[in-house]
């Protein structure tokens, strides 16, 4: 994992980030790593899918029985924001970073929260490790396509 998020810190050394923000929970150790890197600021936004907190409660092998349900529940439902986000100041370049893009869902919200607090996307660049085809024309930088599921790659 390391190594990806490498791959992303060199992806964006052009852009050279000020800030960087990462989708709790999964985009946290990403998140860490290119604002360690990039000696940026780092926020938090805590947007999960609903059913994903009680998930989180369950042991992981149980989950994986109940991976068809789960798959339905992201295609029936949407993220939401859990309290206030604390967001960087509008006219830094900003760094939004998550684990994967799958639909794009997620990352469209956020984008939405960020634009609707003055940032402009042209300030905005999308990095995740795994990307789905259904997400490539939201993220500008990642690190492998199509996950598989269950893949250790």
């Amino acid at each position: 994992m390391e190594t990806m998020a490498g791959a992303l810190v060199a992806q964006l050394a052009d852009f050279d980030p000020q800030a960087v923000v990462y989708i709790h929970s999964q985009g946290h150790f990403s998140g860490e790593v290119l604002a360690r890197s990039y000696g940026a600021d780092l926020f938090k936004l805590d947007l999960r899918y609903p059913f994903s907190r009680v998930l989180a409660s369950i042991p992981r092998p149980f989950l994986i029985p109940l991976w068809p349900l789960k798959e339905l529940m992201y295609k029936v439902s949407a993220p939401s924001l859990k309290g206030a986000a604390q967001l960087p100041s509008p006219g830094v370049r900003i760094t939004l970073v998550d684990d994967s893009a799958s639909s794009g869902r997620t990352i469209r919200m956020a984008l939405s929260i960020l634009e609707d607090n003055g940032h402009k996307r042209k300030d905005i660049r999308v990095a995740v490790l795994r990307c789905g085809g259904r997400a490539q024309e939201l993220v500008d930088h990642y690190v492998t396509g199509n996950p598989v599921i269950f893949s250790l790659r």
